[in-house]
């Protein structure tokens, strides 16, 4: 599990996906970011049937997507990333991770984040839906 170092994730952050009985399925690490693939329990049974659930999380390659202080932090960039690798990775990961596990989930505790992912969905294509809040908190997803 080598991939675990590169995405410099923490033992910290390990246990608490094991303790929500969540794992890392998949990890991509391009121009400065993280992109990871998670699987747990399916939290929306009312909004979606099937029993697991992947989340999809962005971070800045010294964060940690589950600290939910940091998703409040803002980070500057330093250095600032090949936009035109970025977007490529990210459009190839995330549909191939469509492709081979289905509907992928996105969202922060910090919900002024989330009207940023869903214009990010849509400039790499993608027709990001938003969860009804009555479901649980503010979250969306791709397919």
């Amino acid at each position: 599990m080598n991939w675990y170092k590169k995405a410099n994730i923490k033992n910290e952050s390990l246990n608490l996906l094991k303790e929500l009985d969540s794992e890392i399925v998949e990890h991509v690490n391009v121009e400065g970011y993280d992109l990871i693939l998670t699987a747990g329990p399916q939290y929306f049974h009312d909004f979606d049937n099937s029993p697991y659930m992947y989340q999809l999380a962005i971070q800045k390659e010294d964060s940690d997507f589950t600290s939910i202080e940091q998703q409040f932090e803002k980070k500057p960039f330093t250095q600032m990333p090949n936009l035109t690798t970025l977007i490529d990775t990210l459009k190839s990961t995330i549909s191939g991770w469509i492709q081979n596990y289905g509907r992928l989930y996105l969202g922060s505790f910090n919900e002024a984040r989330n009207p940023k992912y869903m214009n990010i969905l849509r400039y790499l294509g993608y027709s990001p839906k938003e969860i009804p809040k009555e479901i649980g908190f503010s979250a969306m997803y791709i397919e």
